[in-house]
Order: C-alpha cells, then sequence, then structure tokens
C-alpha cells in the first residue's frame, strides 16, 4: 500500500511539474528557433502566466525589438554613408587615372 501511495505521489509529483515548467519550455524552445535564424523579426511566444515567466517573456522580446531597431538603424548608417563616399572616391579615380596617363604633367596641374 505504501509503495501504491509512493508511485501516485512520485506520477502526481512529475505531472505537476511538467505543467508548471511547461511556459519556460515554450521560451526556450522560441530562443533556439530565434538563435538558429537571423530574421530579426522573430519573438518569443507571449505568454501570461505564471506572472513572473509572462513578466519575462514580454522583457525579453522588448529587447528583441530594441537589437531588431538597432540593426536597422547601423543598416541604414553604412548605406548613407557608402552612398556619401562613391562621389569623392570617383572624383579621387579620376584625378589618379589622369595622372597616370599623363605621367609629364607639371605640379600646377
Amino acid at each position: 500500500m505504501t509503495a501504491l501511495a509512493a508511485l501516485v505521489a512520485a506520477l502526481a509529483g512529475w505531472l505537476v511539474g511538467r505543467r508548471i515548467l511547461r511556459p519556460l519550455q515554450r521560451l526556450t524552445t522560441g530562443a533556439a528557433l530565434i538563435a538558429g535564424d537571423p530574421n530579426p523579426e522573430h519573438r518569443l511566444p507571449t505568454l501570461t502566466s505564471p506572472l513572473e515567466v509572462a513578466s519575462l517573456s514580454d522583457t525579453l522580446n522588448r529587447m528583441l525589438d530594441r537589437t531588431g531597431a538597432s540593426i536597422e538603424s547601423t543598416r541604414r548608417f553604412i548605406g548613407d554613408v557608402g552612398h556619401e563616399l562613391r562621389t569623392p572616391m570617383a572624383a579621387l579615380g579620376m584625378h589618379l587615372e589622369s595622372l597616370i596617363s599623363h605621367p609629364g604633367m607639371s605640379a600646377e596641374d
């Protein structure tokens, strides 16, 4: 009889533990998907309970939003810098080609 009670208690404990840890498992699975995929649009699942896990999910998703915004801002900056440097680099290239094609050109020219 004691062995049966211990078995039932162990089974009940296992079931309760699984139910309690399910939200954390969902966050872990979502984080693993995000880590394996470079798409900055992915987010963790939104959870509502328990409150501590819901708060963690919300905080991590806000962090992912800020990181995505930072990446996008960096991409725009790099694109703008590349565009702004094209004209001076092209002019410099033309001057160098002129110097190479006219090696006897005076210093004043």
